[in-house]
């Protein structure tokens, strides 16, 4: 689902997992972009987990050690302020 400027929702599956390659195991990506008085908040969520194969390791390796998606995030801020 794509709402220019306000919306973008994909499903993500690892090529090179050892996972089976079947819609079940596809997670749902979703980037909102809301305007706020003091600029524009960008929220993504990635899920849901219970749904999946291998549902705790795949959770375990999206943690990151707790990084998360900030390197993925930063990356973005980056790329949007044209640093």
């Amino acid at each position: 689902m794509f709402e220019p400027y306000q919306k973008l929702v994909y499903t993500v599956f690892d090529p090179n997992g050892t996972i089976e390659d079947i819609p079940e195991n596809y997670l749902t990506v979703t980037y909102l972009l809301e305007e706020k008085s003091d600029g524009i908040l960008f929220t993504v969520t990635q899920g849901d987990y219970s749904k999946v194969a291998e549902r705790e390791r795949r959770y375990q390796e999206a943690f990151n050690n707790g990084e998360g998606w900030n390197p993925i995030l930063v990356a973005i801020k980056n790329l949007v302020e044209g640093n």
